[in-house]
């Protein structure tokens, strides 16, 4: 899908770029998820990247529903990408990837691709419960999913004006 969405949350223009199951926007993500979650292959999932401006950054994310919680994002993968490496904001470190698990429904994990070195692929690191790094990533997963909502909303609009 291709449109705009306003967000106030953000206060910016959100440029949707794509958003639907089976998208190829998640060249940005890792090739592999950390080692103790499920095997997410077959899960219902929707990829998006959506673009902002000041500062210009883009979002890749996927977000996977478990078989077994329909409507529910059981997994949220994510990636912020700066144009401009210095225009960082505060709460975003790294352009690494972050995903969160909730592991049963109750027992929410997170997780950082680090740079394994060596042209390797990056290594997941589970962050602290309670942590800074754990802490920090909540508004950027609900930001996302009110992003995410707003453009399937968009796009339903749009097919009924068909």
């Amino acid at each position: 899908m291709s449109g705009r969405a306003r967000c106030g949350l953000w206060a910016v223009t959100v440029a949707a770029i794509a958003v639907a199951a089976g998208c190829a926007t998640t060249a940005l993500l890792a090739g592999h998820l950390p080692p103790d979650l499920p095997d997410v292959s077959r899960w219902e999932h929707s990829d998006g990247e959506v673009e902002f401006a000041g500062p210009r950054r883009k979002i890749a994310y996927k977000l996977y529903v478990d078989p077994t919680r329909p409507a529910f994002y059981a997994v949220t993968r994510y990636r912020i990408t700066h144009a401009n490496p210095d225009e960082r904001l505060a709460t975003d470190h790294t352009d690494r990837e972050r995903l969160q698990w909730h592991k049963g429904g109750r027992d929410v994990r997170r997780y950082e691709c680090v740079p394994a070195g060596n042209g390797r692929p990056c290594a997941w690191r589970e962050l602290e419960k309670g942590g800074a790094e754990y802490l920090e990533m909540m508004p950027t997963l609900l930001q996302l999913y009110s992003i995410h909502s707003s453009l399937l909303h968009e796009r339903d609009r749009q097919a009924q004006q068909r």
